[in-house]
């Protein structure tokens, strides 16, 4: 117990507030404080900030309860111990007193060392608790210093990454957030979208390990020993990120970004579910990038190798929440007189302002399709089993 631990004793009635304090004084180590009715105690207790209070039942103004009841949610004061003196053995009060945050109850007449017993015991309870609260205060900070480490770990690869291969900071970041995007259409938790974020910004970190000439040609430009080796950057990022025990996850999600949805793909030929939700989308941002850096930006390429790989090296759900983020960041839908809403608020007369299309890519209605209560209907029953992920634009 830390020296001197603060006592305060609020007692109205003289001669029972001189037995209290006798009785504490002939303790050594213990630094006492009196008062006759709750306000003075309560001011007291947050002048000296109290460890614990002794206090009779019965006062003038407030009794124990609401006393007890100020000091236990006094922000000061919320840790400090609470025993109230009875004359009454009422056991209905003191589950009352006990429910308003009293920690113990001593019936008058009371034996002094049954009161240091006490009062000694809860001491050492309430300075653990302040142990604990101290202790999870420098965890905090602690946890805060190490997050502010690990994200300057992230930054150092980014830089070491965009150092050894063209543009690829640029390529990290816009892959973070088309795979953010989409994670959050699936709602997946807060831990598995920061591995899937770090992962985007990070897959390219194979490639530091490959040598310029191979890195500097165009896809077109590469010999079929060139392509094999890049082939194996996802192997490559595996081992580099998984020294690091927070990007354990993050390096399983870089090693199967190349694996395809049938199974035909590599390392590990995993197909479906078996392969990492995270790596699924990058999967597919992998594809975009390689059409971006084959043809001009053309986003009709760009779909027309989503549309035709969904299923195939694509997961399907994932694949159409990609062509939508990227319609959706070429051609600004989000102007003035269209609107984006879930498919719950449809309602009969809105006009759609461009193509519906479910998350396995089923085209439901084509663009300024005026909506009818058969159409929602329709709608609807698709959604059920073959869900709207992406939600729907519509006039105003």
């Amino acid at each position: 117990m830390k020296k001197n631990p603060v006592i305060i004793v609020a007692e109205d009635n003289p001669v029972e507030l001189l037995l209290i304090t006798k009785t504490l004084a002939a303790h050594t180590g213990f630094s006492v404080h009196s008062a006759t009715n709750a306000d003075d105690g309560l001011a007291l207790a947050v002048e000296h900030h109290a460890d614990l209070v002794v206090s009779d039942f019965n006062m003038p103004g407030e009794n124990g309860f609401e006393f007890c009841n100020r000091v236990k949610r006094h922000p000061m004061l919320r840790g400090t111990m609470f025993i109230l003196l009875t004359g009454i053995e009422d056991m209905d009060n003191k589950i009352k007193g006990l429910s308003l945050g009293a920690d113990d109850y001593l019936t008058k007449p009371f034996h002094g060392g049954e009161l240091i017993s006490k009062i000694n015991a809860f001491l050492r309870i309430k300075f653990l608790q302040d142990e604990l609260a101290t202790e999870r205060t420098q965890l905090v900070a602690l946890n805060e210093e190490l997050e502010m480490s690990f994200n300057g770990i992230i930054a150092l690869l980014g830089n070491l990454i965009e150092l050894r291969v063209p543009n690829a900071a640029a390529r990290g970041r816009r892959a973070a957030e088309i795979a953010v995007w989409v994670g959050e259409k699936f709602q997946v938790t807060p831990d598995e979208m920061q591995d899937i974020k770090y992962a985007a910004l990070l897959h390219e970190i194979g490639k530091v390990t490959m040598p310029d000439t191979v890195l500097t040609k165009l896809p077109s430009e590469q010999t079929d020993h060139e392509r094999e080796e890049i082939a194996h950057y996802p192997i490559r990022g595996q081992l580099i990120t998984q020294a690091i025990p927070r990007l354990k996850t993050v390096s399983t999600l870089i090693r199967h970004q190349m694996e395809n949805f049938d199974g035909t793909g590599h390392p590990d030929r995993l197909m479906k579910t078996e392969i990492p939700f995270g790596a699924r989308i990058l999967r597919v941002i992998n594809a975009v990038e390689h059409v971006l850096s084959t043809t001009a930006v053309d986003m009709d390429a760009v779909r027309t190798e989503l549309l035709t790989r969904k299923g195939s090296y694509f997961d399907p759900q994932i694949a159409m929440l990609v062509n939508d983020y990227l319609q959706i960041a070429s051609q600004n839908f989000v102007v003035e007189g269209k609107r984006h809403i879930s498919v719950l608020e449809l309602v009969g007369g809105m006009k759609i302002a461009r193509d519906l299309y479910t998350a396995s890519g089923v085209k439901l209605l084509t663009e300024n399709t005026v909506l009818t209560m058969n159409t929602i209907e329709r709608i609807m029953a698709h959604h059920r089993f073959d869900p709207i992920l992406s939600g729907v634009y519509i006039y105003d």
